[in-house]
Parts: structure tokens; sequence; C-alpha cells
């Protein structure tokens, strides 16, 4: 259950800082995007 709620938290703050970087520049968005792919590696290694 823990899992589940961490990973909600994740998907939240990578939305969130997807649209505070695509708003700041287009590059924040590639940066963005890199770092849920850092999320997504983490979670699965967690497993």
């Amino acid at each position: 259950m823990k899992k589940v709620i961490l990973s909600f938290l994740i998907v939240l703050f990578s939305s969130v800082s997807i649209g505070f970087t695509s708003t700041v520049s287009a590059s924040g968005n590639n940066e963005a995007e890199t770092i849920i792919e850092q999320h997504i590696h983490y979670l699965k290694s967690n497993k």
C-alpha cells in the first residue's frame, strides 16, 4: 500500500515539475522527462 501512495506522489510531483519547467523554458521539459524516467527506473528496481 505504501508503494502505491509513494508512486502516486512521485507521479504528482513529476507532473507539477513538468508544468513548471515547460512554462519556464522549452529545454526544461526535457529535464522533467529525464526526472520521470529516473523515478520509473527507481520504482521498477525497488519491486
